[in-house]
């Protein structure tokens, strides 16, 4: 599911050469990003474009202006445990809000405000009134799918 606690997990990097002991990086990232990490610290150079971003910059303490403010998460129906059956979704997660569209079930969308709702309790698409930062967030999900 989209939800915090399978999302947002922990990056632990040791390499005592690049970054120092305690450091920490509060920027997002993904398991994209790792190959073009590795990468980079081996000065290993790649004739193609890879998927991610090195997160060397981030571990020199360095803030990128283009760094990444949304992430796309993603997951297809299987066959394999009949309680997620059609439970397949699209879902964008910024620092503060995450829209989770759900691909076969129509009228279950999800939204949550993260700064006041850290732990998604309350979904703000299950009242009447739709939540103005929505069709910014719809149109993020397609902007990321798209790529």
């Amino acid at each position: 599911m989209a939800y915090e606690e399978a999302l947002r997990v922990p990056l632990l990097v040791r390499y005592p050469r690049a970054v120092p002991a305690g450091q920490v990086v509060d920027e997002m990232a993904a398991i994209v990003d790792l190959a073009p990490t590795l990468l980079e610290f081996a000065e290993v150079s790649v004739d193609r474009k890879l998927d991610g971003r090195s997160l060397v910059p981030l571990l020199k303490g360095e803030s990128p202006d283009d760094w990444r403010d949304s992430l796309l998460v993603e997951y297809n129906t299987d066959t394999v445990f009949p309680r997620v059956k059609n439970m397949g979704y699209h879902a964008v997660r910024t620092s503060r809000w995450k829209y989770i569209r759900y691909n076969d079930l129509k009228g279950m969308d999800e939204l949550y405000d993260l700064k006041n709702d850290p732990y998604e309790m309350r979904n703000l698409l299950s009242g009447s009134e739709t939540p103005p930062i929505l069709p910014s967030l719809q149109a993020e999900l397609d902007r990321l799918l798209s790529e």
